[in-house]
């Protein structure tokens, strides 16, 4: 995945053995052009997706295509999810006597306690949960989390990752 159209759609002319097997030819005969049908922008398998056609075959030059009974066979179409890495930012906050911390459900300002990485074509962040607050005067190793990230309709494209964060709560002055 990666926001955009994957496939082989469109007429090649040469580098055949990525996306097609060929039989025995003639001798001196080639492969000289193949239209290929078949492209998605998801995350997810495509069966017989993938639709060769219109081969054209020639011998130095001339078209013997004629000369050939041709079958194409489809294939699926396969497009894995990508991985998308959430990390927290670690935070400081003065001790007021109320809980502290970035808890809640954001979908905006994400830049403030978050680092997003992995984000295809124009995907973004459209919201994210965070966990983690506490009153005292403290340290706490790992007391961020974040969770619950959603890309808009393509959260389904990606592998999320989380990773937490210290929250650091000083002494008022």
């Amino acid at each position: 995945y990666n926001g955009e159209a994957q496939g082989p759609a469109g007429t090649y002319t040469g580098g055949f053995n990525t996306y097609v097997t060929v039989g025995t030819l003639g001798a001196g005969d080639a492969l000289s052009s193949i239209t290929m049908a078949g492209s998605q922008v998801n995350q997810g398998t495509y069966t017989n997706e993938i639709v060769p056609s219109a081969a054209v075959i020639k011998k130095n030059g001339t078209d013997v295509t004629a000369n050939y009974e041709i079958t194409y066979n489809n294939a699926d179409l396969t497009i894995n999810k990508m991985a998308l890495t959430i990390a927290a930012k670690a935070q400081t906050y003065t001790y007021n006597g109320e809980a502290q911390g970035p808890a809640g459900t954001y979908t905006s300002g994400f830049d403030t306690y978050v680092t997003v990485t992995g984000l295809q074509g124009t995907d973004a962040l459209s919201s994210i949960t965070m966990v983690g607050s506490k009153r005292d005067v403290n340290t706490y190793t790992n007391e961020i989390v974040p969770s619950a990230a959603e890309v808009g309709a393509n959260t389904g494209n990606y592998t999320i990752s989380y990773t937490p964060a210290d929250l650091t709560i000083t002494k008022h002055a």
